[in-house]
């Protein structure tokens, strides 16, 4: 199942919510991201809404509840999401580096010039750091790269092994390897390891933080070595 990501917009005026909209959609058609548009009159709709976003564009000026006090909500109750505030009046900048928006732009004409960049910027930053989206039976899951230790093809299926649990995907072993990005690699027709997650790496076998062990096959034992050392590398280096 294509990967779907959720946008909210918090906004009291319709004619703002509807430009926002566009301006996702536009966004969506150009560089073939799939988003669900969720559009909210009040900041106590948005609260008490359980949907997961993975960006959340909220007006300042909202009314009881403003969008500074949506983003303090947001944080203290550990909610997912960047969140970039919209507003007419630019006295309200220094607020928004208290609740740790993501970004800022303001509602006049120029404002599409950067809101793809915002968008883009602020959906990469989140799948980097955040959840990952799959689909078991009909409901989804946004999971923590960093809590995936490896994935087993199952055929037609696949387990993601967490931590402690697993998740059980009907999802092909080729299809997620798409998805992936070079924090992974596939050590096995079988297995794809999360090198994050990688406490020891032997000749046949990987060794996982969380005690399992991932086979390796002969063929890719080189390449795995390879692409581990590199990861190793990179994370020296961002360091």
């Amino acid at each position: 199942m294509e990967e779907q990501y959720h946008i909210a917009i918090c906004d009291d005026e319709e004619f703002w919510r509807e430009k926002i909209k566009t301006f996702c959609m536009e966004t969506s058609e150009k560089l073939q991201i799939n988003f669900k548009i969720f559009l909210f009159k009040t900041g106590e709709e948005l609260i008490q809404s359980d949907q997961v976003f993975q960006v959340l564009f909220l007006d300042v000026e909202l009314g009881n509840i403003d969008g500074f006090e949506i983003g303090l909500v947001w944080k203290k109750q550990k909610r997912p999401g960047r969140i970039i505030y919209i507003t007419s009046h630019d006295e309200w900048v220094q607020q928004a580096f208290k609740v740790q928006a993501f970004r800022y732009l303001y509602k006049d004409s120029d404002m599409e010039a950067g809101f793809q960049e915002a968008l883009t910027e602020a959906l990469r930053e989140y799948r980097e750091e955040n959840d990952f989206l799959v689909f078991s039976g009909k409901k989804e899951y946004f999971i923590k790269i960093k809590d995936i230790q490896y994935i087993e093809s199952l055929g037609d299926e696949m387990a993601l092994h967490l931590e402690k649990d697993y998740i059980i995907v009907k999802e092909t072993l080729k299809e997620i390897n798409k998805r992936l990005d070079q924090r992974f690699y596939q050590c096995h027709k079988s297995y794809i390891v999360n090198m994050q997650n990688i406490l020891k790496l032997e000749n046949d076998k990987v060794y996982l933080k969380h005690g399992e062990t991932v086979a390796v096959s002969v063929r890719r034992r080189k390449e795995m070595k390879k692409q581990y050392f590199q990861f190793i590398k990179s994370q020296a280096e961002y360091l």
